[in-house]
């Protein structure tokens, strides 16, 4: 990259900051521990530059920290025991609402592991990324070229699908870590 394409580069994120902070809530918020709160920040510097795979993801990781620490707090984690996502929900099931715990499962199966392992086809359902027809260079006539060969329709139809996720998902793990943390982390030790 030379100068120019650098200072592009920088431009491009100091507008999507600018832009993206407005939609999300402000990130003054106490949880009560020093590694939530880091990796909250870390969140939230995804967000606001953009970085919507890594936000989604983040946002997982996020999330099961948020379970763990409230069931280390509550005396239920084990740390001889290995714990996924999974089962940081279903051990916290006690300390949440009907919905929340249905909301946690939602995430986990349907946004956090699709993104996480990338799993285009979970992401995407039924929707297949045919190809395209084009004339090669020398090769007469028009020849089909696979998705497998075109991969650059796939990874615009994911950046729009990260686009419509990582902020709504965000919002939701602020408002869920800034509700838990008044109500089990702050103060509880």
């Amino acid at each position: 990259m030379n100068q120019k394409e650098i200072r592009a580069e920088l431009e491009g994120m100091r507008i999507n900051a600018f832009n993206n902070n407005k939609l999300i809530p402000s990130n003054k918020i106490d949880l009560g521990s020093s590694r939530l709160n880091l990796l909250y920040q870390e969140l939230h510097q995804l967000v606001l530059f953009g970085f919507g795979n890594a936000s989604i993801v983040m946002c997982g990781v996020f999330l099961e920290a948020l379970l763990k620490e409230i069931l280390f707090i509550k005396g239920h984690y084990d740390y001889k025991r290995k714990m996924d996502f999974y089962l940081a929900i279903k051990e916290c099931k006690q300390y949440l609402l009907k919905k929340q715990y249905d909301d946690l499962h939602y995430i986990r199966t349907i946004i956090r592991n699709p993104y996480q392992h990338h799993n285009l086809k979970q992401l995407f359902g039924e929707i297949n990324f045919k190809g395209v027809k084009v004339n090669k260079l020398g090769v007469s006539p028009v020849k089909d070229i696979s998705s497998n060969e075109l991969r650059p329709l796939e990874t615009i139809a994911k950046l729009r699908c990260d686009a419509e996720t990582f902020i709504p998902l965000f919002r939701y793990c602020h408002y869920t870590a800034k509700k838990h943390s008044k109500r089990y982390l702050i103060n509880k030790k």
